[in-house]
């Protein structure tokens, strides 16, 4: 091989760096301490499902809203809700307590609140809506 003294060890270098991360964050798991009210409903599903798939339940809920005018969720029991991030979710969690300080550990900035603001004046200046 033409080079091989400078491609092997070239080669060696840019797998352990495309490994490096995955290799260093093997085994490790987080906790976050999340804030639920004493009074806490369930939720509109279990906690693994809403753990793994609340980004994109919140997602199908702004598209089947916004595009297709429908307005309630049936979950898997068969329970509806309205799909409504003011009231359905921050009835019980709230913005600050729970939804923040778990998206502050995994790093990530939703753009739910660009258009819901969790202030209460924003909460009392738009009527809830009743479930179907």
């Amino acid at each position: 091989m033409y080079h091989a003294k400078y491609i092997i060890p070239g080669l060696c270098l840019f797998l352990l760096l495309v490994f490096l991360p995955s290799l260093l964050g093997r085994g490790r798991t987080f906790q976050v301490a999340l804030e639920l009210p004493k009074d806490a409903k369930a939720c509109i599903e279990d906690t693994n499902v809403m753990r793994d798939r609340h980004m994109q339940i919140l997602n199908d809920w702004r598209t089947q809203v916004v595009r297709e005018g429908k307005h309630v969720y049936v979950n898997a029991k068969g329970k509806k809700y309205v799909m409504r991030l003011t009231d359905t979710c921050l009835g019980c969690h709230t913005k600050t307590g729970f939804c923040d300080r778990c998206h502050a550990v995994m790093d990530v900035n939703p753009t739910c609140w660009d258009c819901h603001n969790s202030s209460p004046e924003q909460q009392t200046a738009i009527p809830p809506r009743a479930a179907p």
